[in-house]
């Protein structure tokens, strides 16, 4: 096995993550203009904005594990979970352990949103 694979694992799959969060904020905001809010909207046109959120938190959790099994930089629970721990660029590191927190309570609330209308 490549010493480089989980290297490369974890940094592509951060670059689709935020590709994904990026596309899936833009579809959000493209439905909900008034020129698509008039019209008769298709369900698949919601269902499409929650899968590219669904995808984006697969691919988080992929980076997450990808980071844990890299040897290049040492990521534990604490480095992942707990903004400022890192020892390898503590900033950068920590707008990602916010932007994760976001993205799981935005997930959550949407999922719970869909189970009570059940």
């Amino acid at each position: 096995m490549n010493p480089q694979l989980l290297w490369f694992v974890s940094r592509s799959s951060g670059i689709m993550a935020w590709a994904l969060v990026t596309l899936s904020v833009g579809w959000g905001l493209f439905i909900s203009t008034k020129a698509v809010a008039k019209a008769s909207s298709p369900a698949w046109l919601l269902d499409f904005h929650r899968y590219l959120g669904g995808l984006a938190v697969f691919f988080t959790g992929v980076h997450l594990a990808g980071l844990v099994g890299d040897n290049y930089v040492y990521f534990g629970w604490a480095e992942l979970f707990l903004p400022m721990a890192a020892d390898w660029q503590p900033g950068p590191v920590a707008f990602g352990i916010v932007a994760f927190y976001l993205l799981v309570a935005v997930e959550v609330g949407l999922t719970v949103s869909r189970i009570r209308r059940r």
